[in-house]
């Protein structure tokens, strides 16, 4: 297992306290160009290739049950666990018999300039939720969020952030007590959207959180105090099925 490979850089999901909602919670992923920035056709070109291989009604898929959260990018051959107990986020992949287990904790660098930050002051109706505004600007792309403070998804707000190693605490000092309806990053010439497709009520079998006994890997004996690989000590461990849920 690539350390590359465990570490998601872009966006997915982390609920602090999920209280009132177990169930499934889905997004899509759409790219649009910004036509009066993009400057070549060959740009555009670049673009469209883009979209085609990152759009997906499955760009981001979460399990909520009480503290823990099992979340997959696109498709379930990685996935990655959250306990809200331990603040321990475990990475396991489908082919692999290593496991991955890191801190959640703020990585970014003391001299990263921080974000400008603007709450809007209208509401927005989005999917059917009355929704509020929030920018982070950070000068070369935007984050927009668009926010439901509907008391029953109190405590999914950390949607989005999780394993995005830096600033992911700026976001959800604001966020981590309401829920992503929408979620826009403007960068350069491209628009990325992120919206909320789905939000189902039902009970999810606890045994997808099952985190198998590690120990020390040899291939991976390196010091790291945050991100650490461990080789699977239990041979019974069953990497989750999904698709019967």
């Amino acid at each position: 297992m690539k350390k590359v490979s465990l570490i998601i850089l872009f966006f997915t999901i982390n609920f602090i306290s999920a209280q009132d909602f177990e169930g499934i919670i889905r997004y899509r992923m759409t790219i649009e160009p910004i036509e009066s920035l993009v400057k070549t056709k060959e740009r555009m070109n670049d673009i469209k290739k883009i979209k085609l291989k990152k759009e997906s009604d499955s760009a981001l898929v979460a399990y909520v049950k009480n503290d823990k959260i099992l979340k997959f990018l696109y498709k379930p051959i990685s996935i990655n666990i959250y306990e809200r107990n331990t603040q321990l986020i475990y990475t396991i992949e489908k082919s692999d018999d290593h496991i991955g287990t890191r801190k959640l904790i703020n990585r970014a660098r003391p001299d990263r300039k921080k974000p400008i930050i603007t709450k809007g002051d209208s509401i927005v109706d989005i999917n059917n939720f009355s929704c509020k505004s929030i920018v982070f600007d950070y000068g070369y792309y935007t984050i927009t969020a668009y926010y439901s403070e509907n008391p029953k998804y109190k405590g999914m707000g950390e949607v989005i952030f999780f394993d995005s190693l830096t600033d992911y605490d700026i976001k959800n000092s604001f966020l981590k007590d309401v829920l992503i309806v929408r979620y826009i990053q403007k960068f350069g010439d491209v628009n990325t959207f992120v919206d909320l497709l789905e939000l189902k009520d039902t009970q999810i079998d606890a045994s997808i959180y099952t985190i198998p006994k590690y120990k020390k890997s040899r291939e991976y004996d390196y010091d790291d105090d945050i991100f650490k690989i461990y080789k699977i000590a239990d041979k019974t461990y069953q990497y989750p099925d999904l698709s019967k849920l």
